[in-house]
């Protein structure tokens, strides 16, 4: 009887220390996948703002070749909010690795934003109406969840049993 005490402790404590390494290991393996999403990230928008610079150079250089001036801006524009909605990832992203919290809110900026540009790029003349209507309804369902949430977040905090996670 005591020899089965004896290596159902040795087993058990055994499997402790078998779960705390995989747990090192899963941990660190994390931590790797978010830094070279960091870094991926990183790369995507120093190759927006290169092709951004160079775009504009471009189109400094020899203005005859912009055909539509009013496409040409609202690209300019749809190539820096594509580098604002890739910073706020990067960010969001941060966040998480320090305080292992996704701010929600966050995310839906980072949405709502993606979508207002698509709205702001988006080709007037050739584009349908239904598509149109598609991103405006994309926008104001979004604007909706993130007014629910920040109240939801306000109500939590009044109560003072929640954390920062908005």
């Amino acid at each position: 009887m005591a020899i089965r005490r004896h290596l159902f402790i040795n087993l058990h404590s055994a499997c402790i220390r078998v779960r705390q390494k995989s747990n090192e290991y899963l941990d660190l393996f994390s931590k790797v996948i978010i830094w070279i999403l960091v870094i991926l990230l990183c790369l995507l928008a120093v190759l927006t703002i290169f092709g951004l610079l160079s775009d504009l150079w471009t189109a400094l250089k020899d203005f005859s070749q912009i055909e539509d001036i009013r496409s040409s801006i609202l690209t300019f524009i749809g190539e820096i909010l594509l580098v604002v909605i890739i910073l706020e990832l990067v960010d969001t992203i941060l966040v998480y690795t320090k305080e292992h919290i996704i701010r929600v809110g966050s995310v839906i900026l980072v949405a709502i934003t993606a979508v207002s540009r698509e709205l702001i790029i988006f080709d007037y003349h050739s584009g349908s109406y239904l598509m149109l209507f598609g991103i405006s309804a994309g926008i104001i369902a979004l604007g909706i969840v993130f007014w629910v949430v920040s109240h939801m977040y306000k109500d939590a905090k009044d109560r003072g049993d929640h954390q920062d996670a908005v």
